[in-house]
């Protein structure tokens, strides 16, 4: 039966019930996420012609970037935190004005400088109905909001993360063939 139908089901979720935990910022940024696309992944294919006939094979799995947009408040400085994790992650061009080569950005060190990233879709007394890890994600772009006299709008940011594949723990029990999953516990659905 369908959820518009039966009262006594849950709700639908909902686009604007979410989390977005940034590990390392403070807070991990939780209260002001304004925007986050969840992951999305692309599964390639390679073709076989035979005679007339034409036959796809699927290939490697990549998973699409992510993006997050956050309101800048004056405090905590989020500008500020977002451009700490670039220095963390190796890139210090303050070093090369002092005469020294500093060092080069590194994959461990911009996973570490972000921390854990987290999306969770929460239910209506907050609870997790989906929970999104990203696994070694780090920064690969950021967008300040443009300034503007004739708006009104809070400033932002947008980031933009990669990141190697993204796990999937739900609350639901999926229905598995011939029979519903004996476990009530979160279940680890993707890799």
């Amino acid at each position: 039966m369908a959820f518009w139908t039966d009262a006594t089901l849950q709700d639908p979720k909902r686009a604007y019930r979410f989390l977005v935990t940034l590990g390392n910022m403070t807070n991990g940024a939780q209260w002001y996420a304004k925007s986050a696309t969840k992951p999305s992944f692309t599964v390639g294919e390679t073709e076989h012609k035979f005679l007339n006939h034409t036959f796809y094979y699927p290939t490697g799995t990549t998973w699409d970037p992510v993006t997050v947009t956050l309101v800048d408040p004056l405090q905590p400085d989020a500008a500020n935190q977002v451009l700490a994790i670039l220095v963390a992650s190796g890139y210090d061009p303050s070093k090369l004005s002092q005469g020294e080569y500093g060092t080069t950005t590194s994959k461990d060190a911009a996973t570490d400088a972000l921390g854990v990233c987290i999306i969770k879709q929460i239910d209506h007394l907050g609870d997790a109905v989906e929970t999104w890890t990203l696994w070694n994600a780090f920064i690969t772009a950021a967008k300040f909001s443009e300034l503007s006299y004739d708006s009104d709008d809070m400033s932002t940011i947008e980031l933009t993360f990669r990141y190697d594949w993204a796990e999937l723990w739900t609350s639901t029990v999926p229905e598995l063939e011939g029979g519903v999953a004996s476990s009530q516990n979160l279940l680890k659905v993707g890799t």
